[in-house]
């Protein structure tokens, strides 16, 4: 598992399960190099670990990890648990690589601004 904070890959990390951490750093079109560099690194250790599925548990897991699966060649799957009926058109490019979007109710899938 990758988790954003130490907290909670403390949590999964105590229970037994491989838990790492990585950065959530902000995309950024204008200054874009640790961004990339980040989303590398990722990836590197994505392909390390052999991971051949990546499942963001909701839109911003998706949003800070989608470059590092494209350039790890993984598939992307995300949860949509909150309502998300806006998404920029800046932020919905970060969204493009999640292959499949899984939605928790009829609603959120009706309102989900994609």
């Amino acid at each position: 598992m990758y988790c954003p904070v130490p907290l909670v890959r403390d949590f999964f990390a105590a229970e037994g399960f491989r838990a790492l951490l990585y950065r959530q750093v902000e995309p950024s079109l204008r200054h874009p190099s640790e961004y990339w560099r980040n989303s590398a690194d990722l990836a590197r250790s994505l392909r390390q670990e052999r991971v051949s599925l990546v499942h963001c548990s909701d839109i911003q897991g998706a949003y800070f990890t989608s470059l590092a699966t494209l350039l790890a060649c993984k598939r992307l799957v995300c949860h949509v648990r909150n309502r998300a009926d806006a998404i920029s058109i800046r932020d919905q490019r970060y969204l493009a690589p999640v292959r499949k979007f899984i939605f928790v109710s009829e609603h959120t899938w009706q309102t989900f601004a994609i």
